[in-house]
This record gives C-alpha cells, sequence and structure tokens, in this order.
C-alpha cells in the first residue's frame, strides 16, 4: 500500500522483537521508509526500513492475527 509522512503503521519493535509498537512515517525516499515510534519523545528514535519489509504491517494487524502489543521492557 502507499505510505505518507505521518501515516502510522504496526512494525516490529527494533530492540525487542516480541513485540509490536506504533510508529509514524516521517519520510519517505523511493521505498524506504524513515519510521519514528510514536511515543518517541524527542523524534530521535527512529530508523529506516524498506516499504516491503515484513516487519511493517497496517494499524489493526496485531490484533486482527490475535498478537497484543507489549510495554517497554517486556517480552514474551
Amino acid at each position: 500500500y502507499p505510505f505518507k509522512k505521518l501515516m502510522r503503521v504496526e512494525v516490529v519493535d527494533k530492540t525487542h522483537l516480541c513485540r509490536t509498537r506504533v510508529a509514524l512515517v516521517e519520510q519517505v525516499i523511493g521505498g524506504r521508509l524513515r519510521l519514528v515510534y510514536e511515543e518517541s519523545q524527542d523524534g530521535t528514535d527512529d530508523f529506516w526500513c524498506h516499504m516491503y519489509s515484513p516487519l511493517i504491517h497496517s494499524i489493526g494487524w496485531s490484533r486482527s492475527i490475535g498478537h497484543r502489543f507489549k510495554r517497554s521492557g517486556q517480552c514474551g
């Protein structure tokens, strides 16, 4: 699906692969997306990901497959 700036997506947490977090698309360059976690205080918690990455999902994906969001530091 087409990505636009400030679009919300669900993404596998880059530091805790066992959880999913909401991120905002900050920049789109070709097929590359610069994402920042929604709860990031200063916007420095950003990273790049390809738009076809299996780590990015539309909002509601976690709920639809029964996956729960995890709080910081929790796994499993």
